[in-house]
């Protein structure tokens, strides 16, 4: 007889026990730390830098709330920033390849760059606002605050900026006599109440002779070069004063507009963009604010289909109402088609553009 063997059966063993959450968490952040200790940070900080720097200089605008009034203060900032960015390049220069400087000089250098940088970001995000309210939308008088909007974010990029602007002389004085003039602008018209015209003409006077007196002080150790140096200055003036159509009226500023059949207590009533034919009267209205003390001459523009339809005689506009000086034109009886008004200063200087059509 044959003995029948023992059946066996194979038991799997229990599975381990599943981590406790405290388990998990101190395992993800083991990971974590693995993760971050291979993250080169200077690089990260260097492209996280210009975001940085924008929203620090929104930021700061939001906050500070700065009205043009702080113009001249904005001109003695940008004045220091010059000066402290030449005083950097000259007497903390760049190592060469084979110079190496101690860690306090290179410390230095880049704080003292730092701050030069600050200074000229701060300026330009206070600028921007002030130029754009003064210019009109599909005009050429964007460029220049488009421009100077270009200028500020390209300083939210402190390295390429402090290499390829501050580091030469001659970009450095082109870039800085450029923000001086944008700067002066304003100022001027804040501390002497002058016409935007005569603003641009007086801060391109001075920005021409800043940035040659920073390029070189020869022309004033001679009777012939301190001549040159001023007549350069006029001519550029001159120049500018000529241009001014071409650029925002800063610091005149329009806040509303609206065209209408009526003006009442200096509101326009029968607001509309379509005016059926046959209308009366068409108003254009428009709300502009300028600084205290100041006054400014501008006149009416009115355009058919393109072409002339008539002016109206210059008037003044008075600055220091919160809600802007109010000032309104009308056309009688107007004929089908589309129309534009523009407000323009006693220089030719687009204040405002307002477009309706008579069907």
């Amino acid at each position: 007889m044959h003995s029948m063997g023992e059946l066996q059966l194979s038991v799997p063993a229990p599975p381990p026990p599943a981590p406790g959450p405290g388990a998990l968490v101190r395992q993800r952040l083991v990971q974590l730390r693995e993760r971050l200790a291979q993250v080169d940070r200077r690089k990260l900080l260097e492209r996280l830098a210009p975001a940085i720097a924008l929203f620090l200089g929104i930021l700061s605008q939001m906050y500070s709330k700065h009205t043009i009034a702080f113009a001249p203060k904005a001109v003695a900032l940008l004045v220091v920033a010059w000066a402290l960015a030449a005083v950097v390049g000259e007497w903390l220069p760049e190592p060469r390849p084979d110079e190496t400087h101690p860690r306090w000089r290179t410390f230095l250098r880049k704080a003292a760059a730092t701050v030069t940088v600050g200074m000229f970001r701060n300026v330009l995000f206070f600028l921007v606002p002030i130029w754009f309210a003064s210019s009109t939308l599909g005009s050429i008088n964007m460029f220049a605050p488009f421009l100077l909007a270009a200028l500020a974010l390209y300083a939210c990029f402190p390295n390429r900026f402090r290499q390829r602007m501050l580091e030469h002389p001659r970009v450095r004085t082109l870039y800085c006599s450029s923000v001086l003039f944008v700067a002066l602008v304003p100022a001027t018209a804040v501390e002497t109440s002058a016409s935007p015209r005569l603003s641009a003409a007086l801060a391109a006077g001075v920005a021409w002779l800043a940035s040659s007196l920073a390029t070189s002080r020869t022309p004033l150790t001679t009777r012939i070069g301190r001549i040159e140096l001023g007549a350069g200055a006029v001519v550029v003036a001159l120049i500018c004063a000529l241009a001014a159509p071409l650029l925002p009226p800063v610091p005149v500023a329009c806040t509303a507009s609206a065209t209408g059949t009526g003006i009442r207590d200096r509101e326009i009533e029968g607001a509309s963009d379509i005016f059926p034919a046959g209308t009366n009267r068409v108003y254009a209205w428009f709300a502009v604010h300028v600084p205290r003390r100041y006054r400014q001459g501008v006149r009416f523009e009115w355009y058919r289909d393109g072409d002339p339809a008539g002016n109206v005689g210059a008037r003044q506009i008075v600055g220091g109402r919160e809600q802007g000086y109010r000032t309104s034109s009308f056309t009688s009886s107007p004929r089908p088609g589309s129309w534009r008004v523009d407000l323009v200063t006693d220089a030719s200087q687009l204040i405002a553009r307002k477009r309706f059509i008579v069907e």
